[in-house]
């Protein structure tokens, strides 16, 4: 099987998007709020890397708006690093990559080269989406509203997501749900 995605070496990664991976993200874990913006929006979504279809098309679709024509997925406090790769955005990459990389097996960020978003899929299920206000704005319309995004949300944690309950209310109250 051939896969769509590239590897990112280090000297570009170090040159060339540190800076916009650092301006998005605050080198903290997700449930410790995980954007340097602490004015952005986070939306909690359900799973982590493995995201339903049509949240990924949503993002999809408003980061391509942005001129974010690829994802780049970096993993998060992790040693050694693995090399950070760049995927179209195409949700059946995203799912072959589960099984190709080690990305899925550890707290990853994604974002684009606009800097003006980012994603962290978690090791506990669940993903946080964070950005600028026109950002959120057009993901939300797309999913539907707000209301449908929490209400997805906490659909998933009555029926599905199997983690203390001092940790989930943890999270649902760094987004103040």
């Amino acid at each position: 099987m051939f896969l769509k995605y590239r590897k990112i070496d280090s000297e570009t990664f170090e040159t060339v998007l540190r800076r916009i991976h650092d301006g998005v993200f605050s080198g903290r874990h997700a449930h410790e709020g995980p954007f340097r913006n602490a004015d952005w929006e986070i939306f909690l979504l359900p799973y982590e890397m493995n995201m339903e279809q049509d949240t990924f098309g949503a993002i999809s679709q408003t980061a391509q708006r942005l001129r974010d024509n690829e994802l780049i997925i970096k993993d998060f406090d992790v040693h050694p690093p693995e090399l950070p790769i760049a995927v179209p955005w195409d949700w059946q990459v995203l799912e072959e990559i589960q099984g190709a990389t080690d990305l899925a097996l550890v707290e990853s960020h994604g974002f684009g080269r606009s800097g003006c978003w980012g994603l962290v899929w978690t090791k506990d299920d669940f993903s946080c989406l964070g950005g600028e206000e026109s950002f959120m704005n057009t993901v939300a319309e797309l999913l539907g509203g707000r209301d449908k995004i929490r209400e997805r949300f906490f659909n998933f944690v009555t029926e599905e997501w199997q983690i203390p309950e001092e940790f989930k209310r943890k999270i649902l109250q760094m987004v103040g749900w």
